[in-house]
This record gives structure tokens, C-alpha cells and sequence, in this order.
């Protein structure tokens, strides 16, 4: 493992990769670094276990990316952490996620929690408040709720919800004031409803909810007040159009920058 290494760092003015390191399994000689100013990359560390270590990192500067560590089961460090340029979390062995719970701010290019096969439950940010970039959550097959972000306040991006196969429940994403970016729910096989997930006062940019085999309700979303591009809903084999109409409908045509796509659906 890593126990002796860099055990005096407190601050470092530049980035620091944590890459290919075949034989890490422990990163505990990191407790007592306090800020990055940089990136801060764990990637492609065949046997480590854990990211317990990090225990008095506030700042980072730039990205947090955690990628590709295939024997990482769970990530329950960086408790203290505040502040980030961008989190990134892909292609782990991940089951779980509890950690982050003092992160208030996303400074940059958002959050992205992706292509983890083995994920199920996340719980995380319990003190965000704000988010520069988008909130994306893609292709996690096994992820079915997200309890996470319950605080953000602003999100300046896009919520992009793809590929989750088992996710059901949006009960548990932030609700927003306002959306600026775009609202896009494609292709999560077990999402029978949109209720829960909070209904901003309009979309910046396009709606888009395409390819979810089970969704059946989208009233959630009919307080909307404006949608700044396009609305598109496709081929939800289980939503009846009429559904898909009475959410046009409510949001109205004339409150729709862009064109209005309604196809695929229930008859």
C-alpha cells in the first residue's frame, strides 16, 4: 500500500494522480492534505479497496475524477471535502457510494456518475448547494434510488437521467427552482413515474423523455412554465399518448422554444 507516502503534504499547488498503481490497495498516507490546487485523478488501480485516507481535504480546485479502479467496492472518504471543480465517478467496482457529505460547491463542469456495473445505492452531498455544470447519472444498471443532493439550490446545466436499468424512483433528486440547461430522462427500463423529482419553473433548454419502457406518468411535470427549446417524447411503449399530449398541452405551445416531437408512445 501507500501508508508512508506524502504523509507531510498539507497543500499542493498543482495536481496529483494516483494512476496505475497495480499493487495500492490503501491510501491512508494522504491524511493530512488539506487542498489541491488541481486536479485530483485516482484511475486504473487494479487491486485498491478504498479511499479512506483523505480526511482533512477541503478544496480541490479542479476535477476529482475516480475512474476505472475495478476492485474499489465502495467510496466512504473525502467527509470534509467543500469545495470542487468537477466530480467525476466511471467504471468502477463500485457498490456503494456514502460519501461527500460536506460538499457545497461544484465549481465548473458538474457532477458525472457513470458506467458503473455493480453500483447500487448513493448517498452523497448532504450539504450541496450548488452546481456548476450538469448533474448526470448514466449507466448504472443496478442503481434504483438516488439519495443525494436533497440540498442544491442552483444547478447551472443540464439533469441528464440515461441508461439506469433499475432505477424507479426520482423521489430522491433535487427539486429545482429553475432548470437553465436541458431535462433529459432516456431509456431507465423500471421508471414508472416522473413524480418526485421536483418540477422547476421551466427548462432552459429541451425536455426530453425518450425510451423509458415503464414510464406511465408525467403530471409531475405540468406545472412547468416554459420549455426554452424543444419538448420530445418518444417511444415510452407504456405511456399512453393522450398522457404525452396533456403534457404539452399544460406546459402550452406557445410557451415551447422549439419543435414539439410526440411519437412511439401507447396508442
Amino acid at each position: 500500500d501507500l501508508y508512508n507516502f506524502f504523509v507531510e503534504l498539507v497543500t499542493v499547488g498543482g495536481h496529483v494522480e494516483l494512476v496505475e498503481n497495480d499493487n495500492a490497495v490503501l491510501l491512508y498516507s494522504f491524511t493530512r492534505l488539506e487542498g489541491i490546487d488541481g486536479h485530483l485523478w485516482i484511475v486504473d488501480n487494479e487491486r485498491l479497496e478504498s479511499l479512506e485516507g483523505f480526511d482533512h481535504l477541503t478544496d480541490v480546485t479542479d476535477e476529482v475524477l475516480i475512474a476505472d479502479n475495478p476492485a474499489l467496492q465502495t467510496i466512504g472518504g473525502f467527509r470534509v471535502l467543500e469545495n470542487v471543480g468537477e466530480l467525476t465517478i466511471t467504471g468502477n467496482g463500485l457498490t456503494e457510494i456514502d460519501g461527500f457529505e460536506d460538499v457545497q460547491t461544484v465549481t465548473s463542469s458538474g457532477v458525472h456518475i457513470t458506467d458503473n456495473p455493480n453500483l447500487g445505492s448513493i448517498e452523497m452531498f448532504a450539504s450541496i448547494q450548488f452546481v456548476a455544470g450538469d448533474l448526470e447519472l448514466r449507466n448504472n444498471p443496478q442503481v434504483a434510488n438516488f439519495y443525494a443532493a436533497f440540498t442544491l439550490q442552483q444547478l447551472d446545466g443540464s439533469v441528464i437521467i440515461v441508461d439506469n436499468d433499475a432505477l424507479f424512483d426520482l423521489s430522491t433528486f433535487p427539486t429545482l427552482a429553475t432548470l437553465s440547461g436541458s431535462l433529459v430522462v432516456r431509456n431507465n427500463d423500471s421508471l414508472v413515474t416522473m413524480a418526485g423529482l421536483g418540477t422547476p419553473s421551466a427548462v432552459g433548454m429541451d425536455l426530453v423523455l425518450d425510451d423509458n419502457d415503464s414510464l406511465v406518468d408525467v403530471t409531475t411535470l405540468h406545472p412547468l412554465l416554459a420549455v426554452g427549446n424543444d419538448l420530445t417524447v418518444t417511444d415510452n411503449g407504456a405511456l399512453p399518448t393522450a398522457n404525452a399530449d396533456a403534457l404539452r398541452d399544460a406546459i402550452g405551445v406557445g410557451n415551447i422554444g422549439g419543435a414539439v416531437t410526440i411519437s412511439g408512445n401507447l396508442p
